[in-house]
């Protein structure tokens, strides 16, 4: 009981460490700009297409070097219409880019 009881204790100073540490920081602009981009792309594809935003990523050291997106889709389809659809989604995204860095 004595061990269960000091294990709690420090994981909740383990937590609390983790918590404190990061209650200040603020994530660049740039971050930001590449999540928002990604959430509103993954919910308008969402919805017109029926992907499934699964995954986000890039590169962002000190601004932006490369974004992506993973996607599941729900249909069985023939490999030019997959490449059709890829290169259509790839120019979508980047155009999405392209926009909302003209605007902002």
């Amino acid at each position: 009981m004595k061990v269960l009881f000091k294990l709690g204790i420090m994981m909740s100073i383990v937590a609390g460490f983790f918590c404190f540490s990061s209650c200040g920081y603020q994530s660049p602009y740039y971050i930001k700009l590449a999540h928002e981009i990604t959430a509103k792309t993954g919910e308008k594809l969402e919805k017109e297409k029926g992907l499934l935003l699964v995954g986000t990523g890039g590169q962002m050291m000190n601004d932006i070097q490369m974004m992506m997106m993973g996607f599941f889709f729900y249909r069985v389809v023939d490999i030019e219409t997959a490449r059709q659809l890829l290169a259509r989604l790839c120019t979508f995204f980047v155009s999405r880019i392209q926009r909302r860095r003209l605007s902002g």
